[in-house]
């Protein structure tokens, strides 16, 4: 990371202000503007989020806002409502009240005697969704958006092909653990613990609704910007990563389909901001967002119509690890996207292994032990909290426990740059059953690394919307995509695909133990072969880049805990994972802050009931004799019929526990 200081021009900060709303409330924002913008109106860049911008986020807000306002822009960091300082009770994550607010902030900003009336957004995660939210209803301010890891469809981003993903379970505990926090009283005032109690009180229970709708109904399609596509006000930049493929699907999909101006990256890293990437290289994210933003918010005529559609990171094969550093590879690039120079390559899935041709019919039962996955790493990668394992390890052990096809050693090197598709032929022997796909590198000395995955509940195989029971005995025909992937299968590699009923803790397992009967002659998975071309590995990005952070000064030190278990007498499999940030000080605010977390996923290999998920969050707010802490936890588990929830939630002001409140709901499984 490069640090540009001196900046090229004078910031001032404006550490807190109100933002009214037309209901009478208030937003809290953090705003960084340009010396000279109060004499010479500058347009204004805008993320609006819940992570509390005075101390969750502070550090990096600090080097991105100021980095963009040295270079001509407004740059405010608001917290939505119910968060940080902001007034009102943090409720759903799309409800009309955050569309509402965010418009009122809108028309507030374009009202400053700073602003031109021009806004762009960006936002990583809910601030990316918030960026295409807020794109597909199209406010008049709203010229340009650069989100980063964000999610168009609700529905799946919670449900992989109509399976609970666990990360929606251990989000769930997540965000209430965020919103459990007090406002400020350095800028709240005295009002504080009234509005504190009132959020504990009223906290959302995001379980009960992404636990409860298993189905893509109008909850999910609500906040969704997949059937508005054709609506959106203003040009699109978004970035994903590769190691974060659920929300890199987002990307491609973005390119095609919209009828703005879109462009797409896809690089190597986790859940996390191009410039702040894990694994690397990083990009300079910002400066593309500066290039992004002068041309949309202030009519620069720079080139960005001339971007390619879509630039990807092509992985080379890398030992996997837990945690990488950097990963090997290059840049390529497509004009347009869908590109005309991928073609589907299939593979069939034959007795002897993958190969271009069919062979005989074969019918090959599939019942995985329950753990199959324990090598699968996280859904999201978050690595927030520093060197953390949380990619795919070594795939050989999920490999040796699934139904696997590979092809011969490659003669020659071989690209995919897109969605893998499989397509399946199958028996059931239950109404419900799950089929997961995974696309592996399996190097000369045996290593295996995944490549890409997906997962399907069969009995969504006509829709996500409307599932039917599977008849036990029934054939099926079905197609199984798999999450986005570009990679290079180096000459003398195999291709593996390895097929299991089972993906723990990926997904949340069937009622019942299935067996899937696959056939071979009608199966085969399409490869989106991608051939290379002189051009690739140049790249325009920059190097990563911000300006300088806001000081933090670790009190006391981290720690990272992974371990996994597997009791092969019982066959029960327990992951445990910890992540504690320690205790930092922040000098700016007068604050010290701490978070740990921690989680225990646990299944036996024989019953798919037995699976289980709980967690725990513990915050830490000082300031002098302000001692604020909050522990909250939340567990999951199942019968055959029902999904099983608690969530609790502690409050301490000093010593004394000034709020506790548990929370139960039994949910019935729907096809799930």
């Amino acid at each position: 990371m490069k640090f540009l200081d001196p900046l090229p021009q004078g910031v001032r900060e404006i550490p807190h202000c109100w933002i009214p709303l037309s209901t009478g409330e208030r937003l809290a924002a953090r705003i960084w503007l340009p010396e000279e913008a109060d004499e010479a109106p500058v347009p204004a860049i805008v993320e609006y989020i819940p992570y509390r911008r005075r101390d969750y986020s502070a550090v990096r807000d600090h080097g991105t806002h100021s980095y963009l306002a040295a270079h001509g822009y407004a740059c405010l960091r608001i917290d939505v409502r119910g968060a940080g300082d902001s007034d009102g009770i943090h409720g759903e994550q799309w409800a009309d009240d955050y569309d509402r607010d965010a418009l009122d902030a809108f028309k507030w900003i374009a009202d400053q005697p700073w602003c031109d009336g021009a806004i762009g957004m960006i936002g990583l995660s809910w601030g990316g969704q918030t960026c295409l939210k807020m794109a597909s209803l199209a406010p008049p301010e709203l010229k340009a958006v650069a989100p980063c890891s964000a999610a168009d469809d609700r529905y799946t981003n919670k449900y992989l092909g109509g399976c609970l993903l666990l990360n929606s379970v251990v989000w769930s505990t997540t965000m209430v653990a965020q919103n459990s926090r007090p406002p400020d009283p350095a800028t709240a005032g005295e009002g504080w613990r009234e509005t504190w109690l009132g959020r504990l009180e009223g906290a959302a229970r995001y379980i009960e609704n992404w636990v409860g709708h298993q189905r893509r109904d109008d909850y999910w399609r609500s906040g969704s910007v997949t059937q508005h596509m054709g609506g959106f006000g203003c040009p699109v930049y978004i970035f994903g990563g590769a190691a974060d493929p659920g929300y890199a699907d987002t990307v491609p999909r973005l390119v095609e389909r919209l009828t703005v101006s879109a462009k797409g990256v896809i690089g190597p890293w986790a859940h996390k901001f191009p410039h702040w990437p894990a694994p690397g290289p990083g990009i300079g994210y910002l400066d593309e967002v500066l290039r992004w933003f002068d041309r949309w918010l202030k009519d620069e005529e720079n080139g960005t119509e001339n971007m390619p559609a879509l630039s990807a990171w092509m992985h080379d094969y890398a030992e996997p690890q837990g945690y990488m550093k950097e990963r090997p590879g290059r840049w390529v690039a497509e004009p347009v996207w869908p590109s005309p120079d991928i073609a589907p390559r299939v593979f069939h899935l034959n007795p002897a292994g993958l190969g271009t041709e069919p062979g005989e019919e074969t019918a090959i039962e599939i019942a995985s032990p329950q753990s199959v996955g324990l090598a699968a790493g996280e859904w999201m990668p978050w690595i927030a909290f520093g060197e953390e394992p949380e990619l795919p390890l070594e795939q050989s052990p999920d490999d040796e426990r699934s139904v696997t096809f590979e092809t011969e050693p490659l003669v020659d090197r071989l690209e995919i740059l897109g969605n893998p598709m499989a397509t399946l032929e199958l028996v059931a022997d239950r109404p419900v059953a799950n089929i997961v796909v995974r696309l592996c590198d399996v190097a000369p000395d045996g290593t295996s690394m995944r490549v890409a995955y997906g997962a399907l509940n069969l009995t969504r195989r006509g829709g996500l919307e409307d599932p039917q029971p599977l008849t036990p005995g029934e054939r099926i025909r079905v197609e199984v995509p798999l999450y986005v992937a570009a990679h290079s299968f180096p000459e003398g590699h195999r291709i593996r695909v390895a097929i299991s009923t089972a993906y723990w803790p990926v997904i949340w397992p069937a009622p019942e133990a299935a067996i899937v009967t696959l056939y071979t002659v009608a199966s085969s998975i399409a490869l989106p072969v991608r051939p290379p071309r002189l051009e690739d590995g140049a790249s325009a990005f920059t190097e990563p880049s911000s300006a300088p952070l806001m000081e933090r000064a670790q009190l006391e030190p981290p720690m990272i805990e992974r371990t996994t278990s597997h009791d092969a007498a019982t066959g029960e499999a327990v992951l445990h994972q910890l992540d504690d940030a320690g205790l930092f000080r922040l000098e700016a605010h007068d604050l010290n802050c701490g978070a740990r977390t921690e989680r225990w996923l646990r299944i036996r290999d024989d019953d798919p009931t037995t699976a289980r998920a709980d967690m725990h969050w513990t915050w830490r707010l000082e300031r002098g004799d302000w001692r604020i802490r909050t522990e909250v936890a939340g567990a999951v588990w199942c019968t055959a019929s029902t999904f099983e929830t608690e969530t609790r939630i502690e409050a301490f002001e000093g010593d004394d526990r000034v709020f506790e409140r548990t929370w139960t709901k039994s949910i019935p499984r729907d096809l799930l």
